[in-house]
């Protein structure tokens, strides 16, 4: 039996089953498991040499090859078995039985495989590569395990099979699923007709399962149809993901009928063709729902009309707590109504609506609402035209916003001035733990400035100022800075030209600092920061001399191409990160 557990897959319908093992067939071998205790005699006889594995029937890829008794029960199990989607022959330790020696004992009639006993079904489920009908196989071990007393690892062992082992198509996913106890079923980039979506749609209303998703399987709006008309408050699917399947307004309309029937908490709808319309249904649905925590519109094609509608049914909705509608399009009109919507709602906790291509001034009238909210803990506006002027509403709201935790303003436009500030605002702040400033152009200064407030902010945990044009002697200048900066755990300088003089400012600030945790210094490119060997050696002491840090993050490359410098610092944290986990580990016994 394979000893991974494989990604859920449709071959065509018209296609045998095919086994996928992570090595080569001749190096094959079937994964052992314990099974559960027999009561059959050892098919050994006492008058034949004491056979050197378990004497237990439930043990039969243990039967030797010298024993008449074991290799008969071989034949015996073989004889029973199809052969018609049969890619390779069982394999059995210490059989030394040959192709031509098992061809006559596995071409009988699949029908064969439901006469098979409850005890020989388990045997072939526990230890043997599977060279029967599969369909055959698993309706015979469903039907029998509905009328058997199952055990909860033998029931565990079953689900294993029906989704780790076989690959189905869908008519037999549909056979197969009211057997299984998995919590969740995930195709990915699987084309499926809409036979094998209505097939599937018939088999959920008899699942236990609690989470669906498709991703990239193209179903369409009638495949959505197909997949959950029978979908009702009976469902126990509470988590669905339909994504980049070409879902557009008629399919979402559907959606929102399943998400009150079934009283679903998460719905993933990211990359579709839902547009204004399809917003707008999931809008509508939302004005009773009571049930629906987390919604992902990514990418949907949702301009001004269906941000409004959204954002206004937001205001009076008290369930929702996550929204990520980031790759739409959030103009002046929309913005207005998100910050009303954070001004009468206080509920929810996260929201994404990065590269949305909002202005200043749409900025500026988010962060009118964010001043007034109570209860936003992150915010993402990563990816917009904010610039100076939309920044400025942003950081004097947070002066007095004490809730939000996480700031994302990654590639916004932000220049010196910005920063500046943003610097004021973290030194006036009590709530803020991370702040992203990446890919912004605000330079020595802007850097200088974040890093000069953190002397009297002491909640921000996290600083990432990658790629904001810092030099040497900015690097310098930040190193010494951080002697003084008490609670910063993680510093991102990665992508600014740090050279060796930075270094030397960070390592002599770092000497005395003693709460930062990680220095993320790495590019995406080779030597991207210009350090050279002589940098490299300054931070190796440093690894040496400083307990408190965890990690110095040099390089993206893999092991085999890094330095002998970056490997020596590279293991010096790994022996302390060993050595704390141990400790952990001691304290918790």
């Amino acid at each position: 039996m394979a000893s991974q557990k494989r990604k859920l897959s449709i071959p065509c319908l018209l296609s045998p089953p095919i086994h996928h093992h992570d090595s080569p067939a001749s190096d094959y071998q079937p994964a052992k498991r314990s099974c559960p205790p027999s009561t059959s005699p050892s098919p050994c006889p006492p008058s034949v040499s004491p056979c050197p594995y378990p004497p237990s029937l439930s043990a039969l890829a243990n039967l030797c090859s010298s024993c008449p008794s074991c290799r008969a029960l071989q034949r015996e199990i073989a004889g029973l078995l199809s052969s018609h989607s049969c890619q390779r022959r069982p394999t059995y330790p210490g059989s030394d039985m040959s192709d031509s020696a098992l061809a006559p004992h596995i071409r009988q009639s699949s029908s064969a495989i439901q006469e098979l006993p409850w005890d020989i079904l388990l045997l072939i489920l526990h230890y043997i590569d599977l060279p029967v009908d599969q369909l055959s196989f698993a309706a015979a071990l469903h039907n029998q395990a509905l009328q058997a007393h199952v055990s909860d690892s033998v029931e565990e062992q079953i689900s294993d099979f029906l989704y780790g082992y076989v690959e189905f198509d869908a008519h037999r996913l549909a056979l197969l699923l009211p057997a299984s106890s998995r919590p969740g079923l995930y195709f990915e980039d699987e084309k499926l007709s809409l036979s094998q979506v209505s097939a599937l749609g018939g088999a959920l209303q008899l699942t236990k399962l609690k989470k669906l998703r498709l991703s990239g399987c193209h179903i369409g709006d009638y495949g959505v149809q197909l997949l959950l008309r029978r979908l009702d408050s009976a469902s126990l699917v509470k988590e669905m993901g339909i994504c980049d399947d070409v879902v557009g307004p008629i399919g979402a309309g559907v959606i929102c009928r399943v998400v009150n029937d079934c009283s679903l908490i998460e719905l993933d709808l990211h990359k579709n063709e839902l547009g204004n319309d399809g917003c707008i249904s999931i809008a509508q649905s939302l004005a009773t729902n009571t049930t629906l925590v987390r919604l992902i519109l990514n990418e949907c094609g949702i301009s001004t009309t269906g941000m409004i509608t959204l954002f206004n049914t937001l205001q009076t909705n008290r369930t929702l707590t996550r929204l990520e509608i980031s790759k739409n399009r959030l103009s002046d009109y929309a913005a207005a109504s998100l910050a009303m919507c954070l001004i009468l709602n206080d509920k929810i906790e996260k929201i994404d609506i990065s590269n949305n291509s909002i202005t200043p001034n749409g900025m500026n009238l988010i962060g009118d609402g964010l001043r007034v909210n109570k209860g936003l803990k992150s915010l993402d506006v990563s990816f917009n035209e904010a610039g100076d002027h939309g920044v400025v509403t942003i950081a004097e709201s947070l002066i007095h916003n004490t809730t939000l935790e996480f700031l994302l303003m990654s590639n916004c436009a932000v220049k010196p001035q910005g920063a500046a500030r943003l610097a004021a605002m973290l030194a006036r702040n009590i709530g803020l733990q991370h702040l992203d400033l990446r890919y912004n152009l605000f330079g020595n200064e802007g850097g200088i400035s974040l890093v000069q407030a953190l002397e009297f902010k002491n909640e921000l945990e996290i600083l990432k100022i990658g790629y904001c044009g810092i030099d040497e002697a900015g690097c310098f200048t930040i190193g010494k800075l951080m002697a003084k900066v008490k609670n910063l755990h993680r510093l991102l300088l990665s992508g600014n030209r740090i050279g060796d003089y930075g270094v030397l400012g960070l390592v002599d600030g770092l000497m005395v600092n003693k709460t930062l945790k990680s220095l993320v210094l790495c590019g995406r490119q080779t030597n991207e920061t210009f350090i050279t060997d002589e940098g490299l050696v300054m931070l190796r002491n440093l690894a040496l001399a400083n307990q408190s840090l965890q990690d110095i993050a040099l390089t993206l490359a893999p092991m085999p191409e890094r330095t002998p410098l970056q490997l020596e610092i590279a293991q010096i944290f790994e022996e302390r990160r060993q050595k704390h986990r141990l400790h952990d580990l001691t304290q918790h016994q």
